[in-house]
């Protein structure tokens, strides 16, 4: 069993998201990092102001979102930045992805779920 320690963001990881040869850290630094298992960052992803709080995988398209109602669509195989989303009302707590839609949810009161089309 090996163990592999992922070091590189300077404060601290607010979410990860797996695939099975991938993993997506976001952090409060405002960053997402794409990292192998070996522990290797070969992406950092910046397009965030803020805590990055939530990410989901989507085919080989990551979306992630945090403190700036901001949804951002990045390819994961090349970090390349692919759509940013304004439509979130509100603070981004969680997220998810079906074939249609971005779906995420909001720590604001009252609890806000939020419905994207965009597939």
């Amino acid at each position: 069993n090996q163990t592999a320690t992922l070091v590189g963001h300077s404060q601290e990881i607010m979410c990860v998201q797996c695939t099975e040869d991938l993993i997506a850290s976001g952090s409060a630094d405002s960053y997402v990092r794409l990292w192998n298992y070996a522990g290797t960052c070969f992406h950092i992803l910046m397009g965030h102001i803020g805590y990055v709080r939530c990410l989901c995988f989507h085919g080989n398209m990551l979306v992630s979102g945090g403190d700036t109602r901001r949804i951002t669509v990045w390819d994961s195989k090349t970090g390349t930045l692919l759509h940013t989303v304004h439509k979130q009302p509100s603070l981004l707590h969680c997220m998810h992805t079906t074939e249609t839609q971005i779906i995420t949810a909001s720590p604001d009161a009252p609890g806000t779920i939020c419905v994207v089309n965009y597939w």
